[in-house]
């Protein structure tokens, strides 16, 4: 897989690239959603430059089983993280999503504070359109948000919820992650991942769902557990539950870590390159 100012928005990051992109007119606040991009999106892009991940679609698969638990555990867990996701969703469509969030408990709720930006890419559209973009202070935020998204008229709440949830799921999940240099590629998982940015990204993977299971019985379904840790239990840990059965057979699958290829120049696939 190909990672590159075509199907991403990464290439926002770099000073002084074109800044090509699209906003939708019609949508709501979208003279707000301009005067960010052109004015204070430039002052902070070093913060999304923090930590640029690309989550394979196992782990975000991975994520989609565990959402409602992590739920559970937003008003308990004090965040403060900023940097940029990208991961493949329904259709084809690659979301880019730059974050600086900060989050804690006052006792009653959760109080969030920061930005959440996010565009998708599509294949017949050359440019990354912007589809959510929200200042959130103190729990409350005005937002820009086109119809026509992945997140289908999804609340503002939710979305931010959404995106927290995940960067738990990131801290608490066990991951195999490979950091691809600008302008390299690496293999991981029999999958190749072509960096064609300016900007190095780390591959995110899990290696949950591995378990084999065989026999007659009555079967558990896999679930996740936050299991209570460390001293006086006070720290968590997500864990997996692998599926078995009450009489049968259960055999774990191997977990096998892919290494980096050797990683010289990449012949020119006829990809552009970022306009400086």
């Amino acid at each position: 897989m190909k990672i590159n100012d075509k199907n991403s928005a990464v290439h926002l990051l770099i000073e002084g690239a074109s800044g090509k992109l699209e906003i939708i007119q019609d949508a709501t606040e979208f003279p707000m959603a301009v005067y960010f991009m052109n004015h204070e999106f430039p002052a902070i892009r070093e913060r999304f430059r923090k930590c640029i991940q690309f989550l394979c679609k196992p782990f975000f698969d991975a994520y989609l089983k565990a959402r409602e638990k992590l739920l559970e555990a937003l008003e308990k867990e004090p965040l403060e993280k900023s940097g940029t996701l990208m991961y493949s969703v329904e259709g084809g469509v690659i979301l880019t999503t730059f974050y600086d969030l900060k989050s804690k408990s006052n006792g009653e709720e959760m109080v969030v504070n920061g930005r959440i930006v996010i565009f998708s890419n599509q294949i017949h559209n050359p440019l990354p359109r912007l589809i959510f973009y929200t200042h959130i202070k103190d729990n409350m935020g005005t937002t820009y948000q086109t119809l026509d998204t992945y997140f289908g008229g999804m609340k503002p709440m939710y979305i931010m919820n959404d995106v927290m949830s995940l960067l738990l799921f990131i801290k608490y999940c066990p991951v195999e992650t490979k950091v691809v240099a600008k302008g390299k590629k690496v293999t991981h998982s029999n999958e190749d991942y072509f960096n064609k940015t300016r900007l190095p990204i780390e591959i995110i993977d899990s290696t949950w769902f591995t378990t084999i299971v065989r026999g007659e019985g009555f079967g558990v379904t896999g679930h996740f557990r936050l299991q209570p840790m460390g001293p006086g239990r006070s720290e968590r840990k997500l864990i997996w539950i692998d599926a078995y059965e009450k009489k049968g057979y259960v055999r774990k699958a191997k977990v096998l870590r892919s290494t980096d290829r050797p990683a010289d120049e990449l012949e020119d696939d006829g990809d552009a390159g970022i306009p400086g």
